[in-house]
């Protein structure tokens, strides 16, 4: 964004929560556009800077990829994704899912976090040790179609991250049928609502801190409190027993949901912004 490279000087920051901080400000501010992936996120641009050229760009998914695949047989599956930390929510996923240990279930966890330690992404692995040999840690994923596969074997994704710059996985799983939970806030607003998505409401924001990528001083995420914990629980025991009485379906509104955001969708708004621009 400091770079002065062409014109029109165009941003396309990605960004989870709702300030900036006075380098970032200036930078948005000194460009002649900017490009974002949500319009939660041109609201937060608009509310918190001076910058008015914003333009809503959404991000794809490759549908070549990822395709739909039917509902798999045996234990109700469930993937969580997302590098380990606290913003991605694991931690009360641990504690919800807790509560199913004793139910036909099968866990798979995509979670490791190149900018942790190994020690610290055991750490992570190890809160769902109560699940014993119902859960399985994925190696980490070099291709597209890895992903692709991990989601053919399971049921539904579980992504109640507390902010997010777009969700990815989440309209990867619905690419390929599959039913998601997550939080109605942020970023992923862009493209999951009550049809396509088993949305967890959120009541309040508070500081994003963790004491290890968020200092509490860079802007406000998604507050998870019991409330926020039953609807997750509340989600999770309905995908089971729908799994259990032959009563889940593929998610066809995550599909169509995921046709709509194409890649060729994104370089269509991209065109059409620069068109405005020039």
């Amino acid at each position: 964004l400091a770079s002065h490279v062409g014109s029109p000087r165009i941003g396309f920051p990605i960004f989870e929560l709702d300030r900036f901080s006075d380098m970032e400000r200036h930078h948005i501010e000194n460009v002649d556009a900017l490009f974002v992936c949500s319009h939660w996120a041109k609201d937060v641009v608009l509310n918190t800077t001076s910058q008015k050229n914003v333009y809503v760009v959404p991000l794809g998914v490759d549908r070549r990829i990822f395709t739909p695949s039917k509902i798999t047989n045996g234990p109700t599956s469930f993937l969580i994704s997302g590098k380990w930390e606290i913003r991605k929510a694991h931690d009360k996923i641990a504690k919800a899912l807790y509560k199913f240990k004793d139910r036909n279930i099968k866990v798979i966890l995509a979670c490791d976090n190149v900018f942790s330690s190994p020690d610290e992404n055991n750490a992570w692995v190890n809160m769902f040790s109560f699940l014993g040999n119902k859960c399985a840690v994925a190696q980490r994923c070099a291709l597209q179609e890895d992903y692709a596969r991990l989601y053919d074997s399971i049921d539904c994704l579980i992504s109640p991250s507390r902010a997010e710059g777009w969700n990815l996985p989440v309209l990867e799983a619905m690419a390929c049928g599959k039913h998601v939970i997550t939080t109605n806030f942020s970023a992923h607003t862009e493209f999951c609502n009550i049809n396509n998505a088993r949305l967890i409401e959120i009541d309040s924001v508070e500081p994003a801190y963790d004491g290890r990528f968020f200092n509490g001083t860079s802007g406000n995420w998604a507050k998870f409190e019991n409330r926020q914990i039953e609807q997750l629980c509340n989600h999770i025991d309905n995908i089971i027993v729908e799994k259990e009485s032959n009563s889940l379906n593929i998610n066809q509104n995550g599909i169509k949901t995921a046709e709509i955001f194409s890649w060729n969708n994104t370089s269509n708004k991209i065109m059409e912004a620069i068109n405005c621009l020039v």
